[in-house]
């Protein structure tokens, strides 16, 4: 299944460009949501938005969003290494 994942940093200089905020800003992406346990399935939709627009913001006057595709990490795998593990049901 594939589904959709966003994360937000706010923008603390807006004279940076774009790409130099998507550069610094995908490796993070990638390791949020392998945190969350997803993988990345696609590639994402930048954009710099108004705070106010974006819910979660933390009240930053601009923010950078990433939207992408993301498919869910199974249970027997390790978010972080990819190798399989011995899920253990709970008693």
């Amino acid at each position: 299944m594939i589904g959709h994942f966003r994360a937000i940093w706010p923008v603390l200089d807006h004279h940076i460009p774009l790409t130099d905020l998507t550069d610094e800003a995908w490796p993070e992406l990638n390791d949020l949501a392998h945190r969350s346990r997803y993988t990345i399935a696609g590639r994402p939709r930048w954009c710099i938005r108004p705070g106010s627009d974006v819910a979660g913001s933390g009240g930053a006057a601009l923010v950078l969003v990433a939207d992408v595709p993301v498919a869910p990490i199974p249970a027997d795998v390790d978010a972080i290494t990819g190798e399989h593990v011995e899920v253990r049901g709970v008693a």
